[in-house]
């Protein structure tokens, strides 16, 4: 199985990861995703940088949620930074 992240609403919306450091970045993503970026639907700014962290890591496609398109990694970045 290749790599894979999915982006909605600049976050982690659904994953497929076999490399090991990807799994790890991800898991402290997620880690940082339980707290109160959970309960506003925000990511902190730690959990942005740890999915960007991730993105450049990731050797898979990264897709748009909304509209099922690649997504470069730069265009992912911008996506999940907000700009």
């Amino acid at each position: 199985m290749a790599d894979r992240l999915h982006l909605k609403f600049g976050m982690a919306k659904e994953v497929a990861l076999d490399d090991p450091k990807c799994i790890e970045i991800y898991r402290r993503y997620r880690a940082l995703r339980t707290g109160v970026g959970l309960l506003n639907g925000d990511d902190t700014p730690e959990a942005k940088l740890l999915l960007c962290e991730l993105i450049d890591a990731l050797g898979g496609r990264i897709v748009n949620e909304w509209t099922g398109e690649t997504m470069t990694k730069e265009a992912a970045k911008r996506y999940v930074m907000g700009r």
